[in-house]
Order: C-alpha cells, then structure tokens, then sequence
C-alpha cells in the first residue's frame, strides 16, 4: 500500500512545480502583482477578499456591503462574491496583503485542478501515468488559460470533478457518509461560482441517468407516415431556399397579409426556418431506429440514494439562496433580458480548428486569428487538439460498452450543446441556426448562467476522462507506442504560455486620504456604475483596489447583478446624479445649478466628504462641474487631485 501512496505524492509534488511555474511571472511579485493584462475583473477578486477580511474583523453579514455603493449598499448575493476561497484565505493568511492573498487563491486553485482531475480520473483508470495526462489535459485546458486573465472564479474548476469524484463513489459505496457528500461539494460550489454550481448538478443527473440508460439502434425501413412527413418538410425547404434565393437577388420587398404590412428583406429567419425544418425532417428519419431502455428500479435506487446529498446541499446554499429571495421580494433580482438573436454567443465552432491560443506551442499565430475573426479568445474557445480528440476516440472505439466510456461521452455532448450557444457560430460570424441552448433561457436556475460558452469547462473534463481511458485502453491492447505519441502529442498542444502579470499601483493620495480623521465617503470622478450587463458613467476598476488602501464606502463600484433601482436613485440624486452623467460627457448646461451651500449640504446628508478627481480619464465638462463645489484640494500627484469638503 505504500508504493501506490508514495506515486500519489510524487504527482502531487509534480502538480505544485507545474503551478509554480505556470504562475512564476506573478509569484515572483506576490504582493504587487495580480495575472492579467490590465486592470480589469482581476481587480474584482482583490476587492473580494478586502471585502471578506474586512467583514470578518467588524462582524458584518459577508453577503451585503455599504462599502460600494455608498450610500445605498449593495447585496452581493448574485455577485462573483467567492466567499469560501476569501473566508479561508482571510482567516489563514489575517492582515497580509490582499494582492498576495489573491495570488495564493488562484495558485491553489490551480493545483487543485491538477490534483482533482488526478483523483478522478485514477478512480475510472486505476493507471498514474493516465491520470497525470488527464491532470494536465485538464489543468492546463485552453478554458483554463483564458480565465487566469481575471476571472478568477472560473479558475475554481475542480469543484467540477470533485463533485463527479464524489458522486461516483455515492453511487458506488452505497452508504449513507458517501451519499452526503455529493451535496456537500455542491453546496460549496455555491460560494465560489454560480455556473459551476449549476454545471455539477447537470453532471451529476447525466451520471445518474446514464448508469440506469442504454441506447442502441434497430435496422428499420422508413414507415409510410415517415416518408410522407419527410418528404413534406423537404418541399417546405425547397420553397424557403427560393425565398432566400429572391430575397437576395432583389433585395425582398413589403409585403401585405390579410391587411398587415409585413417586412420581408432579411434572409435571416427564412435561413433558421430552412435549418430547424432540416433538424425536424432529420428527427423523424433517424429517431425511430434508436431503441432507449432505462432500468426504472435501478433509477429511482439511485436518485433515492442521493438525496441526503441534495438536502445538504440545500441547506448550505441557504444564506445565498435567502439573499436572492430578499433581492426577488425587494424587486432588485436582475437577470439578463434578451431574445434568440440578441442573446449571448456560444463557442465558435471553427475554434476546434484553428489552434490553441494559450499554448507554448502555437506562439502567438491563433490569436492573431482569432482577433482578425473577431472571436473572443476567452468565452469561445473550442480547441480540443488532435492528441486529446484521437485518445478519447480511442476510448470510445476499444471500450464503448464501458460504463465510464458512456458516461463521459453523454456528458461531453450534453455541455457541448450547450457551449454552442442559441445559434451556431463559425469564423466569428452567426449562422443563423437555432441550436437546443435557445431554450435555455426559460429554465429557471440555468437561465441565471447566461454565458453558454463556460459550459465547454465541462467538455474539457469530459475528454480529460475519455482521453485518459483511451490512453489505458491503448496500452492494455498492447499499442503502447501509440498511447505514448499521442499523450506527448496532447501534452505539447496543452503545454501554457505563462500568464501576463498585472501590476498594482498605490497613488499617494489614498495613503494621504488613509490618514484623514474625518470620516465620510468617498466619491472617486469619473463615476461609474458597472455590472455584468452595463456601464453607468464611466468606472475604473482600479478604484476597488484603492479601496482596500483608504477604507472608506465609495460611490459606485462594480456587481455581478446591480438592481435597477440603486441606478434610478444615482440618477435622481442632486450633485451625485450629475457626476455621474458628466463622467460619460454629458452636457453640463442640463445639469441643475445649485449653491455652494446647498451643495455642501447635498453631500453632507449622503456622508459624503471627499472627492477624487482623475484628470486623465475624466471629461473636460466634469472638472468643470467640480470646480463649482465647495472642495478643497489636500493632495495631489500627476493624475489626480484629493478634496475634502469644506
């Protein structure tokens, strides 16, 4: 038993090196440093954990904060909020710096996608050596590499197979500690990302289903009724193709039906109607010949068992799930409102061609494509690599009747389908062709993770696993070289370029502002309110980071989800509402005069007593308005100016 052990610990130690190395460009400035290009959501994880130590030392709810907002306050229960991470990191490393505290976040996170996928994938193999390769396959994933540029709750990965891990052996021990911990994962996904939370219970369904689930095919002649529906939907292609044939040689027209004008110049619905007929037609000819069998029993055994999980689960995800029941109450719950073609893309297929953007290999080339094509290099990355492709193939082909084979395979196309998004995408340009995800978005709970390209983290674990098993199964059929040339083939593809490092500044004045006896708010100009939707104003994430240097509320801020209501009551505001709307160059004469005195007073009654003005970013007619307040300027450097007021 010791040999097995001391190999578990060297793939650990490899898993930490790896990490090490990954992340050197940042480790090096621990404390003055974060990953990312810019100043950016990066920023965002900074704040979170001031938030979260912050919290802790008052005694204040972790899931409501007046520091932004101010004076409003604002409930972070659909914010990118990672509590858990923050909490633990609060507690273990107190009052070091929170840039250091970040790195180390996003260092474990890391390892911990090595090292969670290592374990779950040696449960399915039994083999190191294939669970090293899926460890890297995993960690080192395009998805992955593209998050490590700010969105650091997305790095968290390997929530996703740890709760596949455990609901594994749920499902296998058949007792009743095991069948707690499923939920118990579930549930700390919860405070550290929403869509994974989402994403591990739709895994856990399909590993569920597919243990109970067998398909297979029947040779079967076309019945009657299938030829005539068939043939039917093929006449009503044929007349939308000559619809958009007419429509782009003349340019289409208006037309009147039963008295009412109907515009037809656009090849676009004609295009999806001729695609979903086509997916329709497809359906009929196809889908009798699969035969389903689902063993009830078995099912209903299953489910059953794991339903000490789902209570545990519930009751973790409580403290959130009563934020977002106050925020529904209050009529604050925000969620994107879009239609079919307005609606966030998926992944571009064409991606799964063109090369992987974060690899050492590849050098820059795929993202000079990518930006030529105008795809987006972190949200629509599809790239497998022929390596990881040929390996799950050859799980597939050597071990199709394998339950784990099955398994993994349903989950891969389950979260591919959904990465697609609501129309197929290819070489950045929409297709125009509904996909299944458009239904998505009026299931409650999936509807909330709207970015459907996250979904690929998934697919990503999927062909971890299958490339893994297909690895063993190479080796075990006796093609050793094979399994070896593909495994360096797949690891030279993944293989990351090092990250860019983002480095923080500290402008004198916070220190100065730090240093202040007064109390009272902050308001930083430009003004800005910001969301996972839209910009109000004009906002600079580095304000977050200057927070945790002067620890005062601030105006505005970023959210995940900002209720409508704190940017109506901005808007209304005296003094606050125009420099909100003159810090995106609105016109100054709009903007009610008042006196030095009733300025004063404004912002007295609102706790606001200091104001910073960033020369280089704010618009000439915003300086303008805050030299008609009643400040004085305390301190200065190159860019901006501190008040107090008078």
């Amino acid at each position: 038993m010791l040999r097995p052990r001391v190999q578990h610990l060297s793939a650990l130690l490899l898993f930490a090196t790896l990490t090490a190395i990954w992340l050197w460009p940042v480790l090096r400035s621990l404390s003055t440093s974060v990953p990312g290009a810019g100043a950016g959501d990066n920023l965002t994880f900074v704040w979170n954990l001031w938030w979260a130590r912050h919290a802790l030392q008052s005694g204040m709810p972790l899931l409501w904060s007046p520091a932004i907002f101010a004076p409003f306050g604002v409930s972070l229960a659909l914010h990118t909020h990672t509590v858990l991470p923050d909490v633990v990191a609060a507690l273990l490393m107190g009052n070091a710096s929170v840039v250091a505290g970040t790195n180390v976040i996003v260092a474990t996170h890391i390892f911990l996608n090595f090292a969670v996928a290592y374990a779950l994938a040696f449960r399915v193999t039994r083999s190191q050596t294939a669970a090293v390769l899926a460890a890297l396959v995993f960690g080192w994933s395009p998805y992955i590499g593209a998050h490590l540029a700010g969105h650091f709750n997305l790095i968290a990965a390997w929530l996703l197979p740890l709760s596949a891990l455990l609901t594994s052996r749920a499902l296998d021990r058949k007792n009743w500690v095991a069948s707690l911990l499923p939920g118990l994962a579930v549930g700390v996904t919860v405070y550290v990302d929403y869509y994974y939370a989402v994403y591990s219970l739709l895994t856990i369904a399909v590993m569920v289903l597919m243990r109970n689930t067998s398909l297979s095919t029947r040779p079967r002649v076309m019945q009657p009724w299938q030829r005539r529906v068939v043939v039917a939907l093929v006449a009503l292609i044929v007349v939308d193709l000559a619809a958009i044939a007419w429509i782009r040689i003349t340019g289409g027209a208006v037309l009147t039906v039963a008295g009412t004008a109907v515009s037809v110049r656009s090849a676009a619905n004609p295009a999806a109607a001729a695609a979903l007929i086509a997916i329709v037609a497809l359906s009929v000819a196809v889908l009798p010949q699969i035969v389903l069998r689902i063993d009830w029993a078995a099912l209903y055994g299953d489910a059953g068992r794991l339903v000490p999980g789902g209570a545990v689960a519930a009751i973790g995800a409580l403290p959130v799930l009563l934020g977002v029941y106050h925020l529904w109450t209050a009529g604050d719950y925000v969620s994107q409102q879009y239609f079919w073609r307005s609606a966030p893309p998926g992944i571009d297929i064409a991606t799964a061609l063109l090369g992987n953007p974060g690899s050492l290999l590849w050098g820059g080339l795929p993202t000079r494509i990518y930006s030529h094509l105008g795809v987006d290099t972190v949200e629509q990355i599809a790239w497998i690599g022929p390596g990881v492709l040929a390996l799950s193939a050859a799980a597939i082909v050597l071990r199709g009747q394998d339950s784990s084979v099955r398994a993994w395979s349903a989950i891969a196309v389950v979260f591919f389908l959904w990465a697609l998004g609501p129309y197929l995408v290819a070489f950045g340009h929409n297709l125009r062709l509904p996909l299944p995800a458009t239904l998505l978005r009026y299931m409650p709970i999936i509807s909330n993770a709207r970015i459907p390209g996250r979904a690929v983290v998934m697919v990503y674990l999927s062909v971890a696993m299958l490339g893994a098993m297909g690895f063993a199964a190479l080796r075990a059929s006796g093609r050793r070289g094979w399994a070896m040339a593909l495994a360096v083939l797949a690891i030279a593809d993944y293989l990351p370029a090092a990250p860019p490092a983002f480095r923080v500044d500290r402008p004198a004045v916070y220190d100065v502002l730090r240093q202040q006896a007064t109390t009272g708010a902050l308001c930083e100009l430009p003004l800005g309110l910001r969301d996972g939707f839209r910009e109000i104003g004009k906002f600079d994430s580095r304000i977050l980071w200057y927070q945790t240097i002067h620890e005062r509320p601030i105006a505005g801020g970023f959210i995940a989800r900002l209720p409508l209501r704190i940017i109506r009551e901005y808007d209304a505001m005296p003094v606050l509402g125009s420099l909100l709307r003159l810090s995106s160059g609105g016109s100054i004469a709009r903007e009610t005069r008042m006196s030095a005195d009733e300025a004063r007073r404004v912002l007295e009654r609102t706790g606001f007593r200091f104001i910073i003005l960033n020369h280089r970013l704010s618009p000439r007619v915003l300086e303008q308005y805050v030299a008609m307040l009643p400040l004085r300027p305390i301190a200065e450097d190159n860019e901006r100016t501190l008040y107090v007021l008078q």
